[in-house]
């Protein structure tokens, strides 16, 4: 029985950029995994980037919600410097 349930989005502010907020339910085809998801993205407007960055949650024997709210304290924690350097030209 499998449960088809659409992510969920929303506009958001990061490190005052505008973004957006993606939240649902992964699963893997042929491994029996999945649990909840947060995806944040921004755009770097010097660099012409979409930045993404994901988290996702796989702890089968635990209540998530505290876990997902975690991932998303990481995910707004996300701090850009002014050119958005990518992280290879940092190297």
């Amino acid at each position: 029985d499998t449960m088809d349930l659409m992510p969920q989005g929303r506009a958001v502010k990061v490190d005052g950029r505008y973004g957006y907020l993606m939240e649902g339910l992964f699963g893997m085809e042929g491994a029996k995994m999945g649990g909840p998801f947060a995806s944040l993205s921004t755009v770097c407007e010097s660099q012409q980037r979409l930045i993404t960055v994901e988290g996702f949650v796989y702890a089968p024997q635990f209540d998530k919600r505290e876990y997902i709210r975690e991932l998303e304290g990481l995910l707004f924690s996300l701090r850009l410097d002014p050119a958005c350097m990518p992280l290879s030209a940092k190297e």
